[in-house]
C-alpha cells in the first residue's frame, strides 16, 4: 500500500536507522483477535521495524462503525496503515462498511463466518461451509485454545500452514464463482499477515 500524500518518509538521512511504520488494526474482538495479534508483533522482524497498534472496539461492535472510527484514525499522518477485522456473522450494511473502507484507505480482514475459522485452518483444512457455532466449537478442540484464550505464539508459529489453507480456499470459491459473503468459509488473515511482515522486510 503506498503512502498516502502528505505522510512521513519513510526513510531518514545516511547513517540513521529505517523509521518504524505504523500499522493499526482494529477489531471487535476483545481476546482472541487481540491475542494473536499481540503474537504476531513479537516475531524478530516485526517487532524491530513495525509499530503495531491495536484498536478494541466494543465486541460484536457492526463494522459500518469499526471502519468509521478506523477511517478517522487513517487521516492521523503518523499512521502507514490501517486494517479493520471482523467476522461476517450476519452483520448488517456489510457492503456499505466495504465501501467506507475503500474511500478512506481502510483494509478489510473479514472471516467467514468468524475468526475461529482462521484458527481451525492453523491446524487442518476446512472446505465444508460452518456456522458460527460450529466453528467456535470446533476451535476449541485445538491445541492452545482455552476457552474464549488464545496461545497467540502457538498459532503464530503455523501462520504458514493456515495462509496456504486459506488461499487455497480462496482459489477454489474463485473457480466457483463464489464472492463474499457466499464465500463459507474463507479467511482474509493472509493479506493482513503479508501487510505486516512487508513493513518488517520478512526477516
Amino acid at each position: 500500500m503506498a503512502r498516502r500524500k502528505g505522510g512521513r518518509s519513510l526513510s531518514r538521512g545516511i547513517g540513521s536507522r529505517t523509521e518504524r511504520r505504523t500499522i493499526c488494526v482494529f477489531t471487535e474482538g476483545r481476546l482472541t483477535e487481540p491475542q494473536y495479534i499481540t503474537a504476531l508483533k513479537s516475531l524478530p522482524g516485526v517487532r524491530d521495524r513495525t509499530s503495531l497498534k491495536i484498536e478494541i472496539v466494543s465486541e460484536h461492535a457492526v463494522p459500518h462503525r469499526l471502519v468509521k472510527l478506523a477511517a478517522q484514525k487513517a487521516d492521523e499522518p503518523e499512521v502507514d496503515e490501517v486494517w479493520c477485522v471482523f467476522d461476517i456473522d450476519d452483520h448488517p450494511n456489510l457492503e456499505e462498511a466495504r465501501r467506507i473502507a475503500e474511500r478512506h484507505g481502510v483494509k478489510v480482514v473479514v472471516s467467514n463466518p468468524c475468526f475461529e475459522l482462521w484458527l481451525i485452518l492453523h491446524h487442518q483444512d476446512q472446505t465444508a461451509s460452518l456456522t458460527t457455532a460450529d466453528a467456535e466449537r470446533l476451535a476449541q478442540a485445538l491445541p492452545g485454545v482455552r476457552d474464549k484464550s488464545i496461545d497467540g505464539a502457538a498459532f503464530v508459529a503455523r501462520r504458514r500452514e493456515a495462509t496456504d489453507r486459506a488461499l487455497r480456499l480462496d482459489e477454489r470459491h474463485a473457480r466457483n464463482g463464489r464472492g463474499s459473503p457466499h464465500d463459507n468459509p474463507s479467511s482474509g488473515f493472509p493479506a493482513l499477515l503479508d501487510a505486516i511482515e512487508d513493513s518488517a522486510g520478512k526477516s
